[in-house]
């Protein structure tokens, strides 16, 4: 699918976290940009939210331009409000969430992901390579 100028369309990625969960966060995105080379956005507050930016309106625009919503499921991120308000608004808008799972087991899942497979943090290749193939598929 191309966009009006004619280049391919970005597969978007909204990625839902716990600041303290940052650096693996940060090394997450930086996997699947470096995966998707120019074909996969990552939407990371860090770098995608200025100073000055109505946070809430920002990360609601990322969330509904987004294909989908992988979310880092830690101890600390299972507890966030902005991590199950995120989750939350994918869910309304229909997005595919996909939990990846550090140190917080499937049994601990918030009854909002009971639908979704999560992967393993262990296993992000097998996420890599998912998405990748979701978006050469959009790509046409």
């Amino acid at each position: 699918m191309a966009s009006k100028g004619g280049r391919p369309t970005q597969y978007r990625v909204f990625f839902s976290y716990s600041s303290r969960d940052r650096w693996i966060a940060q090394q997450c995105v930086s996997l699947i940009e470096g995966a998707g080379r120019r074909v996969i956005h990552a939407f990371l507050d860090e770098k995608d939210i200025d100073g000055g930016d109505p946070i809430s309106e920002t990360i609601l625009k990322g969330i509904r331009q987004s294909d989908e919503l992988v979310v880092l499921l830690s101890p600390s991120s299972k507890e966030s409000k902005w991590v199950i308000a995120e989750m939350a608004m994918a869910f309304a808008l229909r997005k595919r969430v996909v939990p990846i799972l550090h140190h917080v087991e499937p049994k601990e899942l918030p009854p909002i992901n009971y639908p979704y497979k999560a992967i393993e943090l262990n296993d992000f290749e097998q996420y890599l390579e998912q998405v990748l193939k979701r978006a050469r598929a959009k790509q046409g």
